[in-house]
């Protein structure tokens, strides 16, 4: 029975093997876990990184200021940098792309926009104003002259109608008395032409619209022949007197002019009132047709 035995207990204490009944070896529970939900989560995570730092480097808008294109081999000025991503918008104002070529709303030095030359107003002129018109000069006896050299209105002293020329004409026309208005024909000009044999001052009595001269017709010294127009001459019947008389109800003075070759005064033939009334000349006297004043109102 020992010798049985004992072979038998040599063989299984000296030879190495599995040991006989003991269980495989098994990681813990919580190992698992770790395996199959930690690192599967970290992966994830890991993966959604990575997204969204390549879309976010995709994305980003380019540099404010950056011109669309690529800039040129010349340009010198970098972009400058933006604080943003959002788009700056047109109106902002950003350094040009180019030094060498800036832009058309940029004026390079060289053409800096000047002022434009101011117009030179017109020089003044050096000649002498108008001399105003005369002031009429009284005399001792309280005789006054009439304003010679301007352009005056003649007006009847009965009527208070004008001196004037039918139609403003230009041609040799019998005259007649108008309402007084701002025509040219309504104005005349007393310019002296010396004296006469007793020391009186003559005067021709000038249009300002024709330039012709008062005068009586075929140098007449009969009375009621009208009084005309008629180019200016030395003819005796163009020159004429101008006397004082005295003054009207206004305080304005009154004269008789009177032609120097017959002697008559111009006058309105029966002091007719009305316009278009004939002037002629007549024997001096009182009645109020005879006087005329002189005005530029």
């Amino acid at each position: 029975m020992s010798d049985a035995s004992g072979p038998t207990g040599d063989s299984t204490s000296t030879e190495p093997g599995p040991a006989v009944g003991r269980p495989p070896y098994q990681p813990p529970r919580w190992a698992w876990w770790v395996v199959g939900v930690v690192v599967p989560l970290i992966g994830v995570l890991a993966t959604v990184l990575a997204q969204t730092q390549r879309a976010g480097g995709a994305g980003a808008p380019p540099a404010q200021g950056a011109p669309p294109a690529a800039p040129s081999a010349t340009s010198t000025a970098p972009a400058a940098p933006s604080a943003s991503t959002t788009p700056s918008a047109p109106a902002s104002p950003s350094p040009p792309p180019s030094v060498s070529s800036p832009p058309a709303s940029v004026p390079s030095p060289s053409r800096a926009p000047t002022r434009a030359p101011a117009t030179t107003p017109p020089a003044r002129r050096s000649e002498a104003p108008a001399p105003p018109a005369p002031t009429a000069r009284q005399d001792a006896d309280g005789a006054v002259a009439p304003p010679a050299g301007s352009l005056v209105r003649i007006v009847n002293g009965n009527s208070g109608l004008c001196l004037a020329v039918p139609g403003a004409s230009t041609e040799v026309v019998d005259l007649n008395q108008f309402g007084c208005g701002p025509y040219a024909d309504h104005f005349w000009r007393l310019r002296a032409a010396g004296a006469d044999g007793a020391g009186r001052t003559r005067y021709r009595i000038v249009n300002g619209n024709s330039g012709y001269c008062a005068a009586v017709p075929a140098a007449s010294r009969d009375a009621a022949v009208r009084v005309n127009q008629f180019p200016c001459g030395d003819h005796p019947d163009h020159f004429w007197r101008v006397e004082y008389q005295k003054r009207d109800g206004g305080g304005r003075p009154l004269y008789r002019i009177v032609n120097a070759n017959s002697g008559l005064c111009l006058a309105v033939p029966g002091a007719a009132a009305y316009e278009t009334a004939p002037v002629d000349q007549a024997p001096c006297g009182p009645r109020a047709d005879r006087l005329w004043r002189f005005g530029q109102e």
